[in-house]
């Protein structure tokens, strides 16, 4: 199965582009703050980015990879104990954004880079899509 991870791939793409999470981390999203609500190229950034599962930086690139003997219910309970570990508490939608974007990886074929902006993915590097929207 297919799972998000960060990438650097792409990024000065766009002038408000960053990195900050190690190459090959899974992602999850984030909290958004007052700051950057309706302006993905806001100041904070939280608005287009992904945060990494460990090491809670963020990124607004991110890519396809496979991860052998994922399922989508481990995917689930992983973004979850990683969102517990920001601190904030797990909240109603905590499992539904996990499942979103496992259910996106599975849409596009290996090393597809994807930017993330506004709560929406969208292709910046084609590698082929596997199923339809």
């Amino acid at each position: 199965m297919n799972i998000l991870v960060s990438t650097a791939e792409t990024q000065g793409r766009r002038e408000s582009d960053f990195c900050f999470v190690p190459e090959g981390e899974p992602v999850m999203v984030g909290a958004a703050c007052d700051k950057d609500r309706g302006d993905p190229d806001g100041g904070c950034g939280c608005l287009r980015s992904l945060v990494g599962f460990r090491s809670h930086t963020a990124t607004t690139t991110v890519k396809t990879a496979v991860a052998e003997g994922m399922t989508r219910e481990k995917y689930i309970s992983e973004y979850l104990a990683a969102h517990l570990r920001t601190g904030f508490p797990e909240f109603r939608g905590t499992r539904l954004e996990a499942g979103m974007l496992f259910d996106a990886a599975q849409m596009y074929a290996e090393g597809t880079v994807l930017e993330y902006r506004n709560g929406r993915l969208a292709v910046r590097k084609d590698r082929g899509r596997l199923t339809e929207t």
